[in-house]
């Protein structure tokens, strides 16, 4: 849906959740990932859906077994 610009400043701030395993993790933010793929099916070598988050922006992290 498409918004006016007129409507910009009454737009809120919006709770995300998002879900996968860490590939990467610096000081700065964090790398999740939902696929994985394995071309020889013994080890992972490639991945897909990832997502890059800043830590500033993290509120809460759940491990999940």
């Amino acid at each position: 849906e498409w918004t006016p610009i007129t409507e910009a400043d009454n737009q809120q701030l919006a709770l995300c959740i998002s879900t996968g395993h860490i590939i990467s993790e610096s000081e700065e933010s964090i790398t999740l990932a939902t696929d994985f793929a394995s071309s020889d099916r013994l080890e992972i070598d490639s991945f897909g859906n990832s997502i890059t988050i800043p830590k500033s922006c993290i509120v809460k992290t759940i491990e999940i077994n």
